[in-house]
C-alpha cells in the first residue's frame, strides 16, 4: 500500500528542518562572534590574492604574518571554495553556515531514521543545535559538525565504498574542527560492531575490506591535507602544538577544569542542572533497563563515552559541543522511554524547566538586545573614508555590519590584537595614540575602559553583564 504524503520521512522530517534554518538564516543566524575574523580572514584572504595567511591576526605572533596553520586548514580551504562561487559578502558567509546546519540536521535525521528512532529526536535536536551556534558565529563547529553527521550517515550503510567515503568524512571533520574526533571514534566504532554482527559474511573477510577502506581513507585525507600545506607538515605540526598549548589541559587537570567552569565559571545552577539530569536520566536507563530498547542503550552509552573523551581531549568545551550532546542524549532518553504518559509528562516538564535555565541567557540575550542602527554603520566608512591613513582595529561586529567582510586594507582583529599568548587588550589606556579602534561596545574579557552603555532590562531587572545595544559601534581614537 502507498503511503499518505505526510508519512514521508523526507517531508515530515527533512523538509521542515531545512525550513527552520532558512528561517534563521533571514535573521541573519548566527550573530557575530568574538573570533569571527580568525577563522574567516584566511579563507577571504586566499580568495582575494591566493596567499593562505590571515592578515587581521599578524599582530598576534611572528609565525601569523606568513601562514595560518594555527588550525587545521579544511574549513579555510571548504569556506573560500565557497566564497570563490558564491562572493565574499556577509550574506555569502551565513549561507555557509545555514548550508551546514541543514547538513548536519538532515544527515543526523536519516541516521536517525535508519534506526527507526522517534521523529521527534530529529526534529528537536536542531532546536538545541540552534541555540549552540547562537553563540559560535562564524566559527569551523558548523562545518565539522556537517562532516561529522554524514560521516556517520555513511557508515551506516555497510559497503565498503560507503565506508571510504565515510571515514573519508569523519577525517574531514577532525581537520575542521579537531574536537569531534571524540564523537567520531565512539560512533564509528559501534556503528562497525553492529554492522559486524548483523553481516553474513566471513568475520575476516569483512574487517579486512573495512580495513582496507579505512586505510584508503587516511592515504585519501593525508594527501589531500598534504596538498592545502604546500607540503610543510612539520610547520603546520609545530603551529599546532603552540597554539594547542594555551588551551590544552593534562588529562590530570581535565576534571577539574571542567569542574571550575561549571562551579564558578558559570555556576553550577545552570550546567549543573544539564548534568544533573542526565545523570538521573542514566540512572534510570540503569536501573528500568526494561524500558528501554537495546538500540537506545547502546547509543547512550556510546554517547557518555564520547563525552567523557571529550572532557579529556578539550575539557572547555563544557560549554559549547558537549552540552550540546548531553542534550541529544536526554532528548533520546525521554523519547524513547517507554513509561506512562503521566510519568513522561513530569519528566518533560523537568527538562523543559532545565532548558529554559540553562538557554536562559540566550532567551534573554535574544528579547532584550537592540539591533545597530544604519547610521551608526555609515558613520564609521565615512570615519575610515575620511581618515585613510590612520591604523586601524576592529571586531566582527565592525567589519560584518559596517564593511560586510570587505574592510580597508591592514585592520588588526580586535579579539587577537594583543601579542600571543595574549588576545584582545586588557585597558583601553594602553591603546597605542596612531591606532582607532572601532568596535562593539561590549566587553570584552575584562577589558578595562570601555565607555558606560545601556544594559538590558528585562522583568524589571538589569543585567550588567549584557549590553542592550551590542550591534552599535564605538569608534575610540
Amino acid at each position: 500500500m502507498q503511503r499518505r504524503f505526510f508519512d514521508n520521512f523526507y517531508i515530515a522530517v527533512i523538509c521542515p528542518i531545512i525550513v527552520f534554518w532558512l528561517i534563521l538564516y533571514s535573521f541573519e543566524y548566527p550573530p557575530p562572534g568574538i573570533d569571527d575574523l580568525s577563522f574567516v580572514g584566511t579563507a577571504i584572504h586566499y580568495v582575494q590574492t591566493g596567499d593562505f595567511v590571515n592578515p587581521w591576526m599578524a599582530a598576534w605572533n611572528e609565525r601569523l604574518k606568513d601562514r595560518f596553520f594555527i588550525q587545521p586548514p579544511f574549513h579555510a580551504y571548504s569556506l573560500a571554495i565557497w566564497l570563490f562561487l558564491f562572493g565574499v559578502s556577509t550574506k555569502s558567509l551565513l549561507l555557509f553556515n545555514c548550508l551546514c546546519y541543514c547538513i548536519f540536521s538532515g544527515f543526523t535525521a536519516l541516521t536517525l531514521e535508519q534506526f527507526k528512532f522517534s521523529r521527534w529526536i530529529a526534529l528537536i535536536i536542531p532546536i538545541f543545535y540552534s541555540l549552540w551556534m547562537f553563540r559560535m558565529g562564524l566559527r569551523q563547529d558548523a562545518l565539522g559538525m556537517a562532516y561529522l553527521a554524514v560521516g556517520v550517515w555513511f557508515l551506516t550503510k555497510d559497503r565498503v565504498v560507503e565506508y571510504f567515503f565515510g571515514f573519508c568524512f569523519l577525517g574531514s571533520a577532525f581537520l575542521s574542527a579537531p574536537v569531534t574526533i571524540a564523537y567520531s571514534i565512539p560512533f564509528s566504532s559501534a556503528l562497525i560492531g553492529y554492522n559486524l554482527s548483523q553481516s553474513k559474511q566471513p568475520r575476516n573477510r569483512y574487517l579486512a575490506l573495512r580495513s582496507l577502506a579505512l586505510i584508503g581513507a587516511v592515504i585519501t585525507i593525508f594527501t589531500v591535507l598534504l596538498f592545502c600545506l604546500n607540503f610543510r607538515l612539520n610547520l603546520f605540526l609545530s603551529d599546532m602544538a603552540w597554539h594547542s598549548s594555551f588551551r590544552r589541559q593534562s588529562l590530570v587537570n581535565a576534571l577539574p577544569v571542567a569542574f571550575w567552569i561549571v562551579t564558578i565559571g558559570f555556576g553550577e545552577v545552570i550546567y549543573g542542572s544539564l548534568y544533573g539530569l542526565y545523570i538521573i536520566l542514566l540512572n534510570l536507563l540503569l536501573l528500568k533497563k526494561r524500558l528501554f530498547s537495546s538500540k537506545v542503550r547502546v547509543f547512550i552509552l556510546t554517547l557518555t563515552i564520547a563525552l567523557i573523551l571529550n572532557l579529556f581531549i578539550y575539557a572547555s568545551t563544557v560549554t559549547g559541543i558537549f552540552n550540546f550532546f548531553c542534550w541529544v542524549g536526554i532528548v533520546t532518553l525521554v523519547a524513547e522511554a517507554q513509561i506512562r504518559n503521566r510519568s513522561k509528562i513530569i519528566v518533560i516538564a523537568l527538562c523543559l524547566f532545565v532548558f529554559l535555565l540553562n538557554n536562559s541567557l540566550n532567551f534573554i540575550t535574544i528579547l532584550g538586545s537592540e539591533r545597530g542602527s544604519e547610521a551608526t554603520y555609515r558613520t564609521a566608512r565615512e570615519f575610515v573614508n575620511n581618515n585613510p591613513n590612520r591604523k586601524y582595529v576592529m571586531d566582527s561586529y565592525a567589519v560584518r555590519f559596517a564593511f560586510d567582510y570587505k574592510p580597508p586594507a591592514g585592520i588588526i582583529d580586535w579579539t587577537f590584537s594583543s601579542p600571543a599568548p595574549l588576545a584582545q587588550p586588557l585597558s583601553l589606556a594602553n591603546k597605542p595614540a596612531d591606532v582607532v579602534y572601532i568596535v562593539s561596545p561590549t566587553e570584552r574579557g575584562g577589558t578595562q575602559g570601555f565607555p558606560d552603555s545601556p544594559r538590558i532590562e528585562l522583568f524589571g531587572y538589569r543585567f550588567e553583564s549584557l549590553v542592550r545595544k551590542p550591534y552599535d559601534l564605538l569608534i575610540i581614537e
